[in-house]
């Protein structure tokens, strides 16, 4: 369990994995393999759990938020929202591309 009163390796590990994620989207193919783009929701929604869970403990941490404090709290919900907004692009993709295999 990493150390909950210092959250840069976590914030470090959720931008390591969005990066990854975002080259992977990037080198898929035009037409959008269902099995990849479902394993890419996955994966981003995997981020907005971790970034959702990191805000949860850090702000139950802090009774008189500093503005440092408040800082990170902004980006790890920033974080959290990015997570969720690919997950749900991807998820219209996969439709997308499912009802594109159907025809």
């Amino acid at each position: 369990m990493p150390d909950s009163t210092n959250p840069v390796p976590v914030l470090s590990r959720i931008a390591s994995n969005a990066s990854c994620l975002h080259q992977a989207l990037r080198a898929l193919p035009a037409e959008r393999d269902a099995s990849a783009l479902a394993a890419h929701i996955t994966d981003a929604q995997d981020l907005a759990d971790i970034a959702l869970r990191l805000f949860l403990t850090r702000s139950r941490q802090t009774s008189q938020p500093s503005p440092t404090d408040l800082l990170l709290l902004h980006r790890v919900a920033q974080i959290a929202k990015t997570a969720q907004d690919a997950a749900a692009e991807l998820t219209a993709a996969l439709a997308r591309a499912v009802e594109n295999q159907r025809r």
